[in-house]
């Protein structure tokens, strides 16, 4: 366990002895009873296994349940747990959670955290599966087959194949650009970044011809089946990027528009935030929030005219967990080199604050 912000662990732990041991990040061991709720002082991570006895902290017998819910746990490692039949970590910060192999484990209540994935494979014992979201509603029923990965997107899991969420993940970038010019606040413009910047311009006016040159370019770039999601303008009006989307579907085979996100409130545009000497917006002053169900998951893409520091896509990625910005332009400066990054997911950890 991983402890972000929490003073104490308060935990309940099950186990065939009755007893269970407990290490600190300084390697301090202690010992006592299961079978009720324990605090056990703050650290930076902690090792919890069944023990002997009171006083005896050597491994023996297995921890049966773990409760460790709203204890601001960042990393929960329970791989080693193969008789865990009840696991508890709701209400915590966590991102990711492998429970892959935990073969007896039958009912697990993960609601309140920000999951991004889930493995569950095999679960041949799973009963009970809770799950919750600010978005979307509370999920419980696991499918049948439990023989994949459970992948969710800030709303109720998608039951995948492994197969697929390799795909997702594949297909995670943070933006592709069909084109390149260099802003003229940057440094003196030739003519076809003019050009360029000039269609990039009348996209935002929805000008067919501007559409003509920019979709086929765009869909050049991705294949289907995905989805296209148009980001909001400042306004919050989603006309200009919904035309490029539909020109871009006629292109793409099997690309399907979802009008996924919207904004909150509207927001200052970036021309006006220039011309006021301000800097772009960061994620969080975006806005967006989600206004779907839950979607196939599908490659995504968020369809935007231009992408200069990359922080809508990043918004817009942070609101649905997943997609790739493709727009048109890139317009970024040399300063800012991490649009093309790859979001790659990180190894499990094990239950740490």
């Amino acid at each position: 366990m991983v402890n972000g912000a929490a003073q104490d662990y308060r935990c309940f732990v099950g186990t065939t002895t009755g007893h269970f041991a407990f290490e600190n990040s300084a390697g301090e061991i202690f010992t006592s009873r299961a079978g009720f709720a324990q605090d056990i002082p703050a650290s930076e991570a902690i090792a919890l296994w069944s023990c002997a006895g009171d006083s005896d902290p050597r491994p023996a017998g297995d921890i049966m349940v773990l409760g460790c819910h709203n204890l601001a746990l960042t990393l929960l490692d329970v791989r080693r747990l193969a008789a865990l039949k009840t696991l508890d970590c709701s209400g915590n910060r966590l991102t990711e959670l492998d429970l892959s192999g935990l073969a007896s484990l039958e009912y697990l209540y993960a609601k309140g955290n920000p999951l991004a994935a889930l493995n569950l494979s095999p679960s041949p014992s799973l009963k009970f599966v809770g799950y919750a979201s600010r978005y979307l509603g509370y999920c419980e029923s696991p499918p049948p087959s439990l023989n994949g990965e459970m992948v969710c997107h800030d709303g109720p899991l998608f039951w995948i194949h492994l197969g697929r969420a390799a795909r997702l993940l594949d297909t995670t970038n943070d933006t592709l650009c069909a084109v390149k010019y260099t802003s003229p606040r940057t440094r003196p413009i030739a003519p076809r970044e003019a050009e360029i910047r000039d269609i990039a311009y009348a996209l935002k006016r929805t000008e067919p011809d501007a559409i003509a040159v920019a979709a086929p370019a765009m869909a050049a770039l991705i294949t289907g089946p995905c989805w296209l999601v148009p980001i909001p303008a400042s306004n919050g009006s989603l006309d200009a990027n919904l035309a490029l989307c539909h020109a871009v579907t006629g292109l793409v085979p099997g690309a399907r528009i979802k009008m996924a996100i919207s904004r909150s409130e509207p927001v200052e545009s970036s021309t006006a935030r220039r011309r006021r000497g301000l800097s772009g917006l960061q994620p969080e002053e975006h806005h967006f929030v989600r206004r779907t169900g839950p979607i196939d998951p599908l490659p995504l893409y968020f369809i935007d005219n231009v992408i200069t520091t990359g922080n809508t896509i990043r918004a817009a990625r942070a609101v649905l967990g997943w997609g790739t910005g493709l727009a048109y332009a890139d317009a970024s400066s040399p300063f800012n080199n991490k649009l093309r990054q790859t979001v790659k997911s990180g190894p499990a950890a094990e239950l740490s604050y």
